[in-house]
């Protein structure tokens, strides 16, 4: 397990106290979240497993008030990323991980912002996960095994996993308790696993197909079938859906953290702009 602490790292200006820091940071959550709450959010700390959407969470649990996290991938930021993820053209060909951990303490300077900076392994979840209170599972669903490791060690350490997606023009998040159903139990078809990142993902879209748009429906349909043939397709993701989903998660983890109530799996939280609103999508 490889985790780097941020103290080699630029300091915030010596004049501002870290909790003075902290008190102006979150002075405009004043209303919505009372002392007490915001207290509770300061010190919870989450994983952020995955830094593709993941980037976007992070950041946002960070401008509430979050300043302890845990962000763990291995990849690589690319060029087709910056449409939806926290990065820019400096950090293309760098670490997803090392270069979101810059860029949230550019906004918080004093923020403890831990990094693995490789792909999460059966081996490394234990450990990272008992450093959380929360875990959000954004791990690329081309890495099915990770994905049911980290939610079968939460669970198995008491915790709760937020597994967050983004569905065309919105997103969804599917909240997993200790005692609640497991991604196992949901998506498992006929005795059998999802083997691949197109059956978890379908499996997924099954347990709620009635709360699906039909447009999202058919444009995962042709992913799947240029999948099928052997063509190279990773789906398309919309920078919209990316931090509207964002923002679904880094609300829920809140609630989650203070007591609050959540809807929890199977049943998901979701929003659509093109279908609450009643603006078709096209």
């Amino acid at each position: 397990m490889v985790l780097h602490s941020t103290s080699h790292l630029p300091a915030r200006h010596a004049a501002t106290p870290p909790t003075e820091l902290y008190a102006q940071l979150t002075q405009r959550n004043e209303g919505f979240l009372t002392p007490a709450a915001q207290a509770k959010v300061r010190s919870s700390r989450l994983l952020v497993a995955g830094c593709g959407l993941g980037s976007v969470i992070a950041e946002l649990a960070l401008r509430t008030g979050f300043e302890r996290l845990l962000v763990a991938d291995g990849d690589t930021v690319a060029t087709h990323n910056l449409n939806r993820q926290m990065y820019t053209q400096r950090d293309v060909g760098r670490g997803k991980a090392a270069s979101l951990r810059r860029r949230l303490r550019a906004i918080h300077p004093d923020a403890d912002i831990q990094t693995h900076c490789r792909m999460l392994t059966a081996a490394s979840i234990p450990g990272i996960v008992a450093q959380a209170d929360v875990v959000i599972d954004t791990i690329d669903l081309l890495d099915v095994q990770a994905v049911f490791a980290l939610h079968r060690e939460t669970r198995r350490q008491g915790k709760v996993v937020i597994a967050p997606f983004t569905l065309g023009w919105g997103g969804a998040a599917l909240v997993f308790t200790p005692n609640g159903i497991s991604i196992e139990a949901m998506t498992t078809h006929q005795g059998a696993l999802p083997r691949t990142h197109q059956e978890l993902f379908s499996a997924l879209l099954a347990c709620f197909p009635e709360r699906i748009p039909a447009y999202v429906i058919e444009a995962f349909r042709q992913v799947m079938v240029d999948l099928a043939e052997g063509t190279a397709c990773s789906g398309p993701q919309l920078g919209v859906s990316t931090f509207l989903t964002a923002a679904v998660t880094a609300a829920t983890a809140v609630r989650v953290v203070l007591g609050m109530p959540v809807a929890t799996a199977p049943e998901p939280i979701f929003f659509d702009p093109t279908v609450h609103s009643g603006v078709a999508a096209g």
